[in-house]
């Protein structure tokens, strides 16, 4: 839009240079506004073409069968008042990881320990009397206790408890670690959020306000009120008001998306749990 308005502009100003209503200067001046909007558009083209390389490396997909997500949706689904993280992946992985490491120290544990054995025996004797029943070629049986320890194993076994002590710790100190970086980061992207939606509003009222200035700046020109750099610096105003609230409006959607993903939500988000259920024999 900034680049053909541009262009309107620079074959406005190169009719009045004809006609010599406009200097040398000013069509100069307008032709490298006019090259500037153009290398501005390749800029802008670039970048979205990695966007969308992005997006087919990341889905696997050809971009022609990727479905966007609509950005209300986002809105909706996303509840940034509800910030518990327990299903965040990372969280989930660090849990497990200290659950391992109990493990380890209670295996640790139990190899200082002695073992107790129940062994159970039972016979028949062949000839004469049974000693412990006074019968003749009676059954007998005994039941007894083995404890067992290895007496012998230096400082191994209190080397490894030790060992899965200090695992255990560092477990811990890991879980507490991630879990406060996850809840320091929720509690940012819902600050950034709720501040661009307030931003959102005074942005928009900065490019109506902008919108008329431009308008008014190119009537005045015309009329020989207004020079060619007021009205080239306005349309270049109203451009970055645009794009800053274009900007500021994707980059909701992308912090919506952070928080559902800090959060644990975003296969939910992205309808992931269905095609998961539905990969599964």
């Amino acid at each position: 839009a900034w680049l053909n308005k541009v262009r309107e502009l620079e074959g406005l100003v190169t009719y009045r240079f004809g006609i010599g209503l406009s200097t040398e200067a000013d069509l100069k001046q307008a032709r490298t506004r006019l090259e500037a909007a153009r290398s501005n558009l390749i800029s802008v083209k670039t970048a979205l073409a990695q966007q969308r390389e992005r997006l087919t490396a990341l889905t696997g997909l050809p971009l022609e069968q990727a479905t966007a997500l609509p950005a209300d949706q986002l809105l909706v689904k996303v509840d940034i008042k509800d910030q518990a993280f327990t299903a965040n992946p990372r969280l989930i992985l660090a849990e497990a990881e200290q659950r391992l490491a109990e493990a380890q120290r209670d295996t640790a544990k139990a190899a200082g320990l002695p073992s107790i054995e129940l062994v159970g025996s039972m016979g028949r004797t062949l000839r004469g009397d049974n000693r412990y029943t006074g019968k003749r070629e009676d059954f007998y049986s005994s039941v007894g206790l083995n404890i067992t320890q290895n007496l012998f194993d230096g400082g191994a076994v209190s080397s490894r408890r030790q060992a899965a002590e200090t695992g255990l710790a560092a477990a811990g100190r890991m879980l507490d670690a991630v879990a406060l970086e996850i809840r320091e980061g929720v509690r940012l992207l819902e600050l950034d959020i709720t501040g661009l939606k307030s931003r959102m509003g005074v942005l928009a009222d900065r490019s109506r306000s902008i919108r008329q200035t431009r308008i008014l700046y190119q009537e005045q020109y015309q009329l020989g009120n207004r020079s060619l750099l007021d009205l080239l610096n306005a349309e270049q105003e109203y451009y970055q008001a645009i794009s800053e609230e274009l900007a500021a409006r994707h980059q909701i959607w992308n912090d919506l998306v952070a928080f559902a993903v800090a959060t644990g939500r975003g296969r939910e988000l992205f309808g992931l749990e269905d095609h998961l259920r539905a990969d599964q024999p």
